[in-house]
């Protein structure tokens, strides 16, 4: 007995050190010696399987899960891990059900919110896709943009959607990307004030500002509203004369000045009232 605790203490700090080593292959052929030595500790396919789950494959990592919950079915992060295998190989109702089973015992489990919401978004399920995100990311202490945004890929009325960028945007600040995205929306739902507002906003963000200014005037262009359109078109064209030089005769600000040439050309020559 005593050797044998010898031998899963060894182990156990293997398996430590395994976890913290940059070389992958390396740490996936020892742990693979070591199962060929113990092949009865769960541990060491469940350690294994994570290295293949970090590099994407699939098979493989699915094989050592397989192994695992044959030699302890409730092994820690058994369930969690089948889910992620179960989403990346596009099993969706497999990797629902294994999500659903984690939050059953801790529904707190960030992860396990959003791999049932990803999955429940692939099986059409929206509501429960929408809830599970939003589970999710109040759960997470510093969520990332991207995950708010797959979350505004849902379904919804453009209300909804905006709120939830204004939400995720109070959590983690004007981002590019969320203030993109609500752009996009403002502009397909007409709603060209809220949009003129919003590239207001992402020109004070950037330091190159010409090509939001352009952004604006086609914007407005396209409201019919011709005086305002103009004078955005005289914001880019100001904002490229303030550049150095050598950036003004660059291929892409030519061409943009050739745009702002044509476009403006095409505004009624009297003003829109």
């Amino acid at each position: 007995m005593r050797s044998r605790g010898w031998l899963l203490l060894a182990i156990g700090l293997q398996i430590g050190g395994l976890h913290a080593h940059p070389e992958s292959e390396v740490a996936v052929a020892e742990l693979s010696r070591w199962i060929e030595r113990t092949p009865h500790q769960p541990s060491l396919w469940f350690a294994r399987s994570t290295h293949h789950r970090e590099h994407g494959r699939w098979d493989a990592a699915e094989a050592d899960l397989v192994a695992t919950e044959r030699l302890a079915p409730h092994h820690p992060g058994l369930d969690l891990a089948f889910a992620q295998v179960f989403l990346e190989t596009q099993r969706w109702a497999e990797a629902r059900r294994r999500a659903e089973r984690v939050l059953a015992v801790d529904d707190r489990s960030a992860a396990a919110h959003l791999l049932n919401a990803r999955a429940c978004s692939r099986l059409g399920d929206t509501q429960q896709a929408r809830a599970s995100y939003s589970r999710a990311l109040s759960l997470l202490e510093e969520p990332t943009p991207e995950l708010f945004l797959e979350r505004t890929a849902l379904p919804a009325t453009v209300e909804v959607r905006l709120a939830e960028l204004e939400e995720a945007m109070a959590r983690v600040g004007a981002a590019h990307v969320l203030m993109l995205r609500a752009l996009e929306l403002e502009i397909a739902a007409g709603r060209t004030d809220d949009a003129l507002r919003r590239i207001n906003q992402l020109a004070a963000q950037s330091e190159r500002k010409e090509t939001w200014w352009k952004r604006k005037g086609d914007l407005l262009a396209a409201s019919g509203r011709s005086h305002e359109a103009r004078l955005a078109y005289s914001q880019a064209r100001a904002a490229i004369a303030a550049l150095p030089g050598w950036l003004q005769k660059s291929p892409a600000l030519l061409g943009l000045l050739d745009d702002l040439q044509r476009d403006q050309d095409k505004l009624p020559t009297v003003p829109s009232p």
